[in-house]
């Protein structure tokens, strides 16, 4: 299995594929396992990588989820890429991992050519986070299947770490860019669905992110739930494929 060193400590990820390097970044409670899909898919005509970050799936774990916890999985990463011996790439990310892809833009502007964000915005409610926490502890069999399979026999203590991050962030104002969205000099891609349960104000707070961005596209539908990429998989991976081999020329 592929490992890389992180801080020694040792990070999993998942590869497919050949040619230009294309992240795939999971949401926080999620792992590399669920986008097998994307992979698939991607890896058509990419080396299609997805990583778990520090703390999750099959990667080292740690208790320290403190608020940058979306800045450190940016950095993590950004040594994939180097790991990979690669200078530069695009990057895909989902619910929380497009909050490590949007810093990833900002922080390490000159190995990121592209990012597609999808279903995230930039600001959440201390009270909505404070819910989901509170929601968490009566998951029904799905959700408690989804996070053993992502994390394994300790899935409970991490998804317990990511209750605490929430909790951090509610504490801290909800907010994770720090309005730096307007550093990215890279072209970003929104993607979302309109009826997405989880997200406050979709529409709204993701055209704000845009109007920040100095290259940015919007990509909505009025369909599906959270995230978008897996609710409707086929629409999302028509539209990041033209937005990719736009870029491609």
């Amino acid at each position: 299995m592929p490992y890389f060193n992180f801080r020694e400590q040792k990070l999993f990820y998942r590869e497919k594929g050949e040619g230009e390097l294309l992240l795939i970044l999971p949401g926080n409670s999620a792992a590399s396992i669920f986008h097998e899909g994307e992979i698939d898919h991607f890896s058509q005509n990419y080396r299609c990588v997805s990583l778990d970050f520090l703390g999750t799936g099959q990667s080292a774990r740690t208790n320290k989820w403190d608020t940058d916890w979306w800045y450190e999985g940016a950095c993590q990463a950004a040594v994939l890429v180097k790991h990979l011996n690669y200078e530069n790439c695009y990057v895909m990310g989902t619910s929380g991992g497009s909050m490590a892809a949007l810093l990833m833009a900002i922080h390490f502007p000159e190995i990121v050519d592209c990012v597609i964000c999808d279903s995230c915005v930039e600001s959440f409610s201390p009270e909505q986070l404070r819910e989901e926490v509170e929601g968490r502890k009566k998951a029904d069999a799905n959700l408690i299947a989804f996070w053993n399979a992502a994390h394994g026999h300790d899935w409970q203590s991490v998804i317990e770490n990511d209750n605490s991050l929430l909790l951090k962030l509610a504490e801290a104002g909800g907010n994770v860019t720090d309005g730096r969205l307007n550093e990215i000099k890279c072209p970003v891609l929104f993607t979302a669905s309109l009826t997405d349960s989880f997200l406050p104000e979709p529409g709204k707070q993701i055209c704000s992110m845009a109007e920040q961005v100095k290259d940015a596209r919007v990509y909505f539908s009025n369909k599906g739930d959270h995230p978008f990429m897996w609710e409707n998989p086929d629409e999302f991976r028509f539209v990041a494929d033209w937005f990719l081999g736009k870029l491609k020329g």
